[in-house]
């Protein structure tokens, strides 16, 4: 009674008791089963009500509608109202009512232009569908399937591919397979014909893709699968996905879109949207379709066909994948095995893949990429939601091909568009790296490049997470690369001023070397006040300590008295023991330069810098230099230091300006006042007042000039124990300045110099020996070691490719 109330049906496969306790069950449970729409159930409980606010009432018109569905309306509305489903309302709110008709099969109506006697093939599966009929699967309704499924692979739907029209292609996608149908148009009919047809389940992995991203593996397979037909041909592609119409023109695409847009970019096709009703290939996207294995490829079938394709004999190299994708096929490999000479179709090093093989197996162990692997091949992902997240927008750059990790990105280039500029790389395991820096970098076509060129380079290439400061890192520690390369980003050290002095209490030395006069001159002695900037030049034979010495105490300290200190560089005549001797005899403090810095002794290098300019301007013959040294002594003591005291040297030192040669014929001659000691009073006063602006205008100078200098110095933070390199400005004798290596090293600082000084004393660490002499820290740079490279650029993988049997089989 209750089965044919309700109109169940019960499986036959079930035993008489199995049967009994079905019935009872529903028997009990029969309130719960509504027979029709009278029965549905009812509550008082809660009343349905719509809050529209203050929006004002929506009025819209009836649609205009035919006999047959006015009559329909009126039926649906008549049995609502008798079920207190509806009732009858004047409310000021309205909408008209709209019927949807049902929609034929798509394969159905594609068919019904082509097939003989369509609809009476159709006729026992039609009556399937009928009201109040059961649905019984009979002989006929067997055999009318059987009919149209032939009627799909045989004329007149499908045809032979006529190479002088163009093809059109459908694509389509569901959420567990793919489909596209290879079809041409028949100019009389205007009716397309189908040349093939083509499709495949979804992965695991694709069935969690979006459907724009379906769509587009539609696209990419259909048209690779098809590609004899399409390669040299212009197309055109029916879609029903909105992205996809428009993937080969839409700005900044990225990911699986990017990719497949940048790998077809290389066919002619235009793409076309058709609704989902209308498009070839839906039907096919929602069949069932059988898991491609290594039973796909039968062995006899591969046999005869390789036999059809020659008289040669070849035999069968088949290596089996051990990957984890369902839908990979056994790799076939076709060889040669006639004579020697043959040509061979194609070799497979067994070495060659034996490092495939190793290679795989280090990327899927590598920490970097096993998270990626287990997402993309088993769909594991981390029971955190933000990492799982994060484990999702990295894997989308990723794509397994062959078992092998590859990354995609998108290269930047202002003369192609975002997104079609997509660079395939090749994913480089922990192990592999070192390698790969060492190639594009320490190998001679590397040429130690900088680290954005090295970057670019592998980037072409390959890939790995924090690629970019890996390769920063390991050419920053390159030791080679820190020798050669000048410290472009280096930083001048805070400028210490010279405290000022009294006129003669500080002399400044220098030696300037000059050509060779016929009198045996080569060198000029020069000795600068540091006070008045009052200067002396002495020609020398030799630059020895004996006639420094005596130079130094004949022509300044008898005639200007003993200074407090003098300063001058490291050369060996002013740290000879003469010269040391003279100093502690009249009590004089010595004051060095650090090596290679003549900073510390600038008056000197300004006064050099005036003698040469003014020799190069006046000298028809180099030899006569020792000629031009006074006048050009007296055009500098005579003219006001305009970068200090803004006094002329003679006149700090006397109290006036020098007469010029030309004052003398225009400047009439001064007379001295009557009453002498008034004058020489009021001349002492003005020569110390004097004295004592151009001081004040010296520290004035200084300074402007540290804050200057200043702006970009960093004061050093080297420490005992800190690992340096040293730049080295001596060239030896027939070696290009262009070509030296200038920084040496590595050095170990020892001590550190006088407070303020920025000055340190070295140990060199490949033999321990310290340097005698101070350096100041311009010319060192902080030494980088290998060891702060990450661990994995440091091991040694000689024996990568040792295959391990444990691991690979």
């Amino acid at each position: 009674m209750l089965k044919k109330e309700l109109g169940i049906k019960i499986n036959e496969n079930l035993n008489a008791n199995q049967r009994k306790q079905l019935t009872e069950l529903l028997s009990r449970n029969r309130n719960v089963f509504a027979k029709d729409i009278t029965e549905l159930g009812k509550t008082s409980y809660h009343y349905h009500r719509i809050d529209t606010g203050n929006a004002p009432p929506v009025q819209s018109m009836p649609y205009r509608q035919t006999p047959q569905m006015r009559q329909e309306t009126e039926k649906h509305i008549d049995i609502m109202l008798k079920n207190d489903i509806i009732e009858e309302s004047n409310s000021p709110w309205s909408s008209p009512i709209v019927l949807v008709r049902k929609k034929k099969s798509n394969m159905d109506a594609k068919q019904e232009k082509f097939v003989h006697n369509y609809s009476k093939i159709v006729t026992p599966l039609t009556q399937l569908t009928q009201k109040n009929k059961k649905y019984i699967w009979t002989q006929d309704c067997q055999a009318a399937f059987e009919t149209l499924k032939h009627s799909l692979v045989s004329a007149p739907i499908l045809v032979f591919p006529d190479f002088e029209k163009p093809f059109v292609l459908s694509v389509d996608a569901s959420d567990y397979a793919i489909g596209y149908v290879l079809g041409q148009l028949n100019p009389n009919t205007k009716l397309e014909h189908v040349v093939a047809y083509g499709g495949r389940s979804l992965n695991k992995n694709e069935q969690k893709w979006h459907i724009n991203e379906k769509e587009g593996l539609a696209l990419k397979e259909g048209i690779k699968h098809f590609n004899p037909y399409l390669a040299s041909h212009k197309f055109t592609v029916y879609t029903d996905n909105i992205t996809v119409r428009w993937i080969d023109t839409i700005k900044n695409i990225q990911g699986r879109l990017g990719r497949w847009a940048l790998e077809l970019q290389g066919y002619d096709f235009e793409i076309m949207h058709r609704p989902g009703k209308k498009n070839n290939a839906d039907a096919l996207s929602r069949r069932e379709y059988e898991k491609i294995g290594p039973e796909y490829f039968p062995q006899n079938e591969i046999e005869q066909t390789v036999a059809a394709m020659s008289n040669k004999k070849y035999e069968i190299i088949t290596f089996d994948y051990k990957g984890d994708d369902e839908q990979q096929p056994n790799i076939l490999t076709i060889t040669d095995t006639g004579n020697e000479d043959d040509e061979t179709l194609e070799n497979i090093d067994p070495e060659q893949f034996k490092k495939r093989k190793t290679f795989r197996h280090l990327q899927r162990h590598c920490p970097d990429f096993v998270e990626i692997f287990s997402y993309k091949l088993e769909g594991q992902v981390p029971q955190e939601r933000q990492k799982a997240r994060q484990l999702d927008a990295k894997a989308f750059h990723y794509e397994i091909d062959n078992g092998i990790l590859y990354h995609f990105f998108n290269a930047r280039s202002r003369s192609l568009p975002k997104g079609q500029n997509m660079v395939k790389q090749l994913a480089i395991p922990r192990t592999l790296r070192k390698e790969v820096l060492e190639a594009f970098h320490d190998n001679i076509v590397g040429c130690h490049q900088g680290e954005e060129r090295t970057y670019e380079a592998v980037r072409q290439r390959y890939y790995w997470p924090n690629m970019y400061t890996d390769i920063k890192t390991y050419i920053k520690t390159c030791e080679i690369c820190q020798r050669s390369k000048r410290d472009t980003h280096s930083h001048p050290v805070p400028l210490k001023p010279m405290p000022i002095e009294e006129v003669f209490s500080r002399w400044h030395m220098d030696i300037l070397e000059l050509p060779e006069t016929p009198e045996k001159y080569r060198y000029l002695l020069l000795v600068v006040d540091s006070g008045s900037k009052w200067c002396e030049a002495f020609p020398m034979r030799t630059q020895e300590a004996t006639e420094v010495a005596s130079i130094l105490f004949r022509e300044i300290i008898a005639r200007f008295g003993a200074p407090r200190c003098i300063v001058s560089d490291q050369g060996a005549n002013f740290l000879s023991k003469l010269v040391a001797a003279l100093c502690e005899l009249l009590q004089i403090k010595r004051h060095y330069t650090s090596a290679y810095h003549p900073q510390t002794n600038a008056a000197c290098e300004r006064m050099n810098s005036f003698i040469v300019q003014s020799l190069r301007a006046q000298l028809e013959k180099q030899t006569d230099w020792p000629n031009y040294i006074a006048p050009i002594m007296m055009a500098y003591r005579m003219t006001p230091a305009t970068q200090s005291t803004q006094y002329s040297p003679f006149h700090l030192l006397f109290g006036q300006e020098m007469r010029a040669p030309i004052d003398v014929a225009l400047i009439p001659k001064s007379t001295l006042p009557k009453n002498h000691r008034e004058y020489l009073n009021k001349f002492i006063k003005d020569l110390l007042l004097t004295r004592d602006v151009a001081a004040e205008n010296t520290k004035r100078a200084q300074a402007k000039y540290k804050t200057q200098h200043d702006k970009r110095a960093v004061k050093p933070t080297y420490l005992p124990g800190d690992k340096v390199m040293l730049f080295c400005k001596k060239v030896k004798k027939g070696q290009s300045p262009k070509l030296k290596v200038r920084w040496t090293g590595p050095f170990t600082i020892t001590n550190l110099g006088p407070p303020d000084c920025n000055t340190f004393k070295l140990r060199r660490d490949s033999d321990n020996k310290i340097s005698k002499k101070l350096v100041n820290a311009s010319r060192l740079k902080v030494f980088n070691s290998k060891t702060d490279r990450p661990d994995y650029l440091l091991d040694d993988n000689d024996d990568l490719f040792e295959e391990d049997e444990d691991d690979e089989g």
